[in-house]
């Protein structure tokens, strides 16, 4: 006969193993009407696009998840179209690059046609670009570690152009981290959230809504600034913006959960 205590024991471990496993996680990306403009999936309904699938803790290989969909609840992966793969050493940042070269030809054959959205049968339309992942667990999961490249018509900001490179680039990027992880403060978040509640955003454009007012609100708050850092490293409101859009972004999914 089991004593009480060994039944306690025993317990308790079952506990700790339960406690243990986590639920599944997603990240994505809300497409449908007027949430992006101009693009191919704009004519789609309303849906959320899984970009990265989570399990017991553990970000997942793209094809673990492949067929994890919901169409009944308005959830589709975005493995249902193709997924381009290409390496390169990301020590060598230049923009002679051949993959970085090779990378910029595939979005803009993205904005040429949305694949996913001819997937639904919407042809002749617009992509806004493709968004990159590492191939590293943490790179998949973090989207600070994610690059976003776009066709010419959505912003030459995020186009890779070989003629163009600064000599300075590490240090354009150090000066630009620097001032968005100081202007993007934990009150400017609140006051994000709280314009949400003012405007009472639809729940599908809030994350959007969200991002934008973030930016908008620092690049009018910091202006002068802003201008004086442009003078000097030309590019630095572009990538700012980037940077922006990112901490945001992050901040939106870390309040969601």
């Amino acid at each position: 006969m089991q004593s009480r205590r060994a039944s306690q024991d025993v317990a308790r471990s079952q506990d700790s193993r339960t406690a243990s496993i986590r639920g599944p996680q997603s990240r994505g990306e809300w497409i449908g009407p007027k949430i992006q403009k101009n693009v191919g999936v704009s004519e789609l309904s309303h849906r959320f696009v899984i970009l990265a699938f989570q399990i017991n803790g553990s970000w997942q290989q793209d094809t673990v998840y492949a067929d994890i969909e919901a169409p009944e609840a308005a959830i589709y992966s975005v493995l249902r179209v193709p997924q381009y793969v290409v390496e390169f050493d990301t020590n060598n940042l230049s923009l002679t690059n051949p993959m970085l070269l090779k990378m910029q030809r595939l979005a803009d054959a993205v904005e040429e046609q949305c694949p996913f959205a001819a997937k639904f049968g919407i042809g002749n339309s617009m992509g806004e670009g493709i968004v990159w992942k590492p191939g590293v667990p943490a790179g998949r999961s973090d989207a600070k570690y994610w690059l976003k490249t776009k066709g010419p018509n959505f912003g030459p900001e995020n186009r890779i152009k070989p003629s163009s490179g600064p000599d300075n680039f590490h240090e354009k990027i150090l000066s630009v981290d620097s001032a968005a992880e100081k202007w993007f403060t934990p009150r400017r978040v609140e006051q994000g959230f709280e314009y949400l509640e003012e405007m009472q955003t639809s729940k599908p454009a809030r994350w959007r809504t969200f991002v934008r007012w973030i930016q908008d609100d620092i690049m009018k708050e910091e202006k002068a600034d802003i201008e004086m850092m442009e003078q000097q490293t030309p590019g630095f409101t572009s990538m700012l913006q980037r940077d922006l859009g990112r901490l945001a972004s992050e901040a939106f999914q870390e309040h969601a959960k």
